[in-house]
């Protein structure tokens, strides 16, 4: 076999026939190619999605829900020196500030794939939406009755922690989101700029 041969054999598999019985230098890697072949150019991204990683991260504190609930654990700790009552009133209190923790806030985030709602510090309480399901977005004004947490609406269930501005969500399995928010602009041009929505 020629030299020429064994050049042509490593090009196209690899492999050198002469690296171990000579200890030779390791073959060059094989091309991804072979010779005068242009590699195809990587298929442009296909979908709603443009890439980005992280378009818009905004949390909102309920202000009301932390007043509240320093004012009501005064309460009950003045209650617990004038009355007694050390335990159950060290477990409301206690009850209180786990409520606060899980439910004092609201972070949204318009991610690469999805939008991200979490509530709370620890964020246990969390729900993802899909960017490609949502066919159109809007701002809504959520009416006081609907109230703050996790609510059942006649659109569909709402996420908010505080005030009464939102945006709604339109689905594309016909479905409907609320979702509460200060800057319900600023969540909807980051959900536009996120996907090809312009509705």
């Amino acid at each position: 076999m020629t030299v020429k041969n064994h050049e042509t054999k490593e090009q196209y598999t690899g492999w050198c026939p002469n690296e171990h019985a000579m200890k030779a230098q390791p073959c060059a890697k094989m091309p991804d190619t072979p010779p005068g072949v242009t590699a195809d150019p990587p298929a442009p991204a296909t979908g709603s999605l443009r890439g980005e990683d992280v378009h818009y991260r905004h949390t909102q504190v309920g202000k009301i829900q932390i007043w509240a609930t320093v004012a009501v654990a005064l309460v009950i700790l003045g209650s617990i020196i004038v009355m007694g009552g050390f335990w159950i009133g060290i477990f409301i209190v206690a009850l209180l500030g786990i409520c606060l923790v899980l439910f004092g806030s609201l972070t949204v985030s318009v991610e690469k794939d999805f939008i991200d709602i979490r509530f709370g510090v620890v964020g246990i309480i969390k729900k993802r939406i899909p960017l490609g399901t949502i066919v159109s977005v809007q701002e809504v004004k959520n009416p006081w009755i609907y109230g703050w947490g996790i609510r059942w609406t006649p659109e569909g269930p709402l996420y908010n922690v505080s005030g009464v501005d939102g945006v709604r969500l339109d689905l594309d399995n016909g479905k409907m989101i609320r979702i509460g928010t200060d800057e319900p602009q600023a969540l909807i041009k980051a959900i536009r700029d996120a996907t090809f929505i312009t509705n």
